[in-house]
């Protein structure tokens, strides 16, 4: 099995039909002509409409061979049909002449140049030319008659001794040298007849150039003889001023001799003054040793001071921003169940005559699922002020832990059956008496295996347990142990977890985020029942968290109020669980639902994220995920007509994610909206900065959400419908941002480029855009709703109208011009877009 391509003489690499003929030739029909390829000579020969084919283009599968051995081939123009018997090839050997010649660009003949040439440069042999005379060129032929244009041609210029080197120049007929340095040379040129038979024995001529006198062998030994006189020159006059200034030296040196005694006497007195000084300054030093450590130990004082102020400004920053991001954390809290009680409240109110009671019912349980979360994120809220302020109520009471334990876990079993979640709960006691406050310790459990799920991915493992065990502080204590393998977390960020405001970094490891005061509560409630909690994690193999609360009433005080009985509302609690059981939504895809655009929605929210997949699947398709990573995958592989994306994600901001988006090549056409709990300005000039197209801040209005998507799509599409009618191809507008416009302008500029190439096609465009066809493919058709081929037939029609317009060029001219080869074909295009004849249309004007 071999492969065949262009490189290996095959006329185009898109190939539409094979034929074998009887005498073991294949013959095959392409987007460039038909070849024949030879199996003897494993070499291809190929005929186009030059050779009085109807079309140099062919349709997929419109072949046919006959008993008689004729083959037939369809096309775009018409039906070719021959006998591969009668077609033989061309074996004539053609001669090649050498037809004229130029220097320095001017022609050379034996009249205008005898002292160069003294007969026709076809019957010269060698040739004397001057150093001046290096740029020439030559011209030749192959005296083969038969489609002559196709003749092909190679030639050689080479120093002699040294082996030819041959340039092919398809049917080009002449050769060009520049500025050649002298030497002998031999010019060879080969050619070929029209089905490429070579005339092995080339035409020559010898060429002789001379060297300029500079570079003559005679001038050289003159120039090294005047430079070893010049050096020998230099040499004796150095020579004798060294002589006459070694006199002078002397004479000096021996005056200087004196004057250096005198000065070493002077230099003695002088060393017996600098001895007594140096004593002087040695004790000066000593004192001023003793006044540098006292400044060094100061200095030491200062730095530590300015260290300690360091530090301090680093934790006054550390704590603002942690209240930010527990501020910013609890605002995205507080407007997603927000958004989920408006935007259903808003439907049923709209839809109320023809929402079904089923369904009604449905719309409620969402709004009473988010209303409880928020009534209960409010009252977290307002417990944790109570403790920080020590106006906490302890109501104790004597009641049975291991029942009362069982059933706070068991409020999470229907979590725990949808999400596949393997959960046990696990005593060593059948009863156990316990003095605590119940609500508060119910809410201690709760939080703890909230925190267990939201870091736990489904078919994960979550465990309860009760014990007992005896403490040296604590007594006799219940033990309480939430286990999970989930996610878990460094051991350095253990400490940190139940300090106020503090919240883990989202990461693709959490899969919520939460409003972070549910661990910090439940380590105030515990010490409030004098206890104790402590963690055991590790990342990535799940956590441990071990309360001990003591058993008996002695460790309370006298202004606790202690009961017999305590009743507790854990309806709050229940409904709330609700926010890690999202609703589900049954949809069936339909023929009919592939025809609407594919929408890519990104919200961790997986309630908010059903419900708006609920609504908005009446006009669009949709495909969503909770993060952004997997949400860029699907923005690449699935080519959305839209993106609405949350700004707080677990694993990167909205932010991010768009500027992302906007400048990879492949997705920066597509529109984003983003969804943002952060509705200050900044926020929202940040998410305009990114690139969005739209920011809208929860809680939303459906119907303005849905209004927006409707307008980025629709102005798409019009935009895609204005650049095919427009009469111009410098369309400004198709490019939602400027790298889709730069990519446009190329697009176009390089089919302008080869405008009046008719062989220029698909490969061609992708290639010279330096992309591969799928890419090219699915830009262009997201910009102009027009696929490749119909993008530079587009372009070229609308070059043809401008030319039309001017009224200077005829029908079939101006279809040349613009690359059509066929004027008929050009007739039919034109009427496609236009709705006009071309003659029509130049009228017109």
């Amino acid at each position: 099995m071999r492969r065949f391509l262009d490189e290996n003489g095959l006329s185009n690499n898109v190939v539409y039909a094979a034929i074998p003929d009887k005498t073991g030739k294949i013959w095959c029909s392409t987007n460039k002509g038909i070849s024949c390829y030879l199996p003897l000579t494993n070499s291809f020969q190929n005929y186009t409409n030059e050779d009085g084919l109807q079309s140099n283009e062919y349709n997929q599968g419109a072949f046919f061979k006959d008993a008689e051995g004729k083959i037939y081939f369809g096309g775009i123009d018409g039906l070719n049909i021959f006998d591969p018997k009668k077609i033989t090839a061309n074996t004539f050997i053609p001669p090649v002449v050498i037809t004229a010649m130029e220097i320095q660009y001017k022609p050379i003949t034996p009249e205008s140049h005898p002292d160069i040439l003294d007969s026709h440069i076809s019957e010269t042999k060698q040739l004397v030319l001057n150093h001046k005379q290096n740029t020439f060129s030559f011209e030749f032929t192959a005296l083969s008659f038969s489609l002559p244009e196709r003749n092909m041609y190679q030639y050689s210029l080479s120093r002699n001794g040294e082996p030819d080197q041959w340039i092919r120049t398809g049917n080009r007929r002449f050769a060009t040298y520049t500025n050649i340095q002298p030497g002998h040379y031999t010019f060879k040129v080969k050619g070929s007849n029209s089905d490429g038979i070579w005339n092995e024995t080339p035409a020559s001529v010898e060429i002789f150039i001379t060297p300029p006198f500079w570079q003559t062998w005679w001038f050289r030994i003159f120039v090294l003889i005047l430079f070893v006189l010049f050096i020998y020159l230099i040499f004796y006059i150095r020579l004798r001023n060294i002589r006459s200034q070694k006199k002078l030296l002397e004479k000096r040196v021996e005056a200087k001799t004196q004057r250096l005694l005198k000065q070493k006497e002077q230099i003695e007195n002088q060393n017996r003054e600098l001895k007594e000084i140096n004593e002087k300054i040695v004790e000066q030093s000593e004192k001023i040793i003793q006044k540098n450590k006292l400044l060094n130990n100061q200095h030491e004082k200062i730095s530590k001071q300015r260290d300690n102020l360091i530090q301090m400004a680093e934790q006054v920053k550390e704590a603002n921003q942690t209240k930010l991001r527990f501020f910013t954390s609890i605002s995205h809290e507080l407007r997603t169940p927000l958004t989920l009680i408006i935007g259903p409240l808003k439907e049923m109110i709209s839809k109320i005559e023809h929402i079904s009671a089923k369904e009604l019912q449905r719309k409620f349980s969402i709004v009473y699922g988010n209303a409880s979360k928020l009534l209960l994120i409010v009252n977290q809220l307002l417990d944790f002020r109570k403790v920080e302020t020590d106006n906490m109520k302890m109501s104790v009471s004597k009641f049975d832990m291991v029942s009362f334990v069982q059933k706070t876990a068991f409020l999470f079993n229907d979590l725990a059956t949808r999400g596949k979640y393997r959960f046990t709960f696990i005593s060593k006691h059948d009863h156990l008496k316990i003095w605590a406050d119940k609500e508060k310790l119910e809410k201690v459990i709760y939080n703890l295996l909230s925190n267990a799920f939201k870091h736990t991915s489904e078919e994960g493992e979550i465990s309860i347990s009760l014990a007992t065990t005896n403490d040296e502080k604590l007594g006799k204590a219940a033990t309480i142990t939430v286990k999970d393998n989930g996610a878990g977390m460094d051991e350095e960020k253990i400490p940190l977890i139940f300090e106020r405001f503090y919240q883990l970094d989202p990461s693709e490891n959490y899969q919520s985020s939460g409003s972070g005061l549910g661990l910090a509560i439940a380590k105030k409630y515990i010490e409030l029942h004098h206890g104790s909690i402590t963690v055991y994690s590790a990342q990535g193999k799940g956590s441990s968290f071990v309360v001990h609360i003591p058993l008996s009433k002695n460790h309370f005080g006298d202004d606790i109020k202690l009961e017999e009985r305590q009743l507790v509302d854990t309806e709050l609690l229940t409904s709330s669980i609700g926010e890690y059981s999202p609703v589900t939504y049954n949809t069936v895809d339909t023929s009919e639902d592939r025809q609407k655009p594919l929408l890519l929605l990104i919200e961790d929210d997986k309630n908010l994220r059903l419900y708006l997949k609920d609504i908005l699947s009446e006009q669009y398709r949709i495909v969503g995920t909770d993060n952004s990573k997997k949400g860029k995958e699907l923005a690449i592989s699935k080519h959305p007509e839209l993106i609405v994306c949350d700004v707080m994600l677990p694993d990167n901001n909205g932010f991010e994610f768009c500027e992302q988006i906007k400048k990879e090549f492949s997705t920066s056409h597509i529109p984003v909206i983003l969804l943002s709990a952060l509705a200050d300005n900044q926020s929202n000039m940040n998410g305009l900065k990114a690139g969005a197209d739209a920011y809208i801040t929860k809680p939303f209005d459906l119907q303005h959400l849905i209004l927006n998507i409707e307008n980025l799509i629709e102005g798409r599409r019009r935009l895609q419908k204005k650049f095919d009618t427009s009469e111009t191809s410098n369309f400004e507008e198709a490019g939602s941002n400027s790298s889709d416009q730069i990519f446009l302008n190329e697009a176009i500029k390089c089919v302008e480029n080869n405008l009046d190439d008719s062989t220029f096609n698909v490969e061609n465009f992708c290639s010279q855009m330096r992309l591969s066809q799928p890419q090219v493919y699915r830009k262009i058709k997201a910009l102009t709703g027009l696929n490749i081929t119909e993008f530079i037939r587009n372009i070229r029609l609308k070059k043809a109208a401008q030319l039309l317009r001017t009224g200077n060029f005829k029908i079939n001219e101006v279809a040349y011009e613009t690359g059509f080869n066929d004027p008929n074909y050009f007739t039919k295009s034109f009427i496609k877009l236009y709705g006009m004849t071309p003659s029509d249309y130049a009228k017109s004007f």
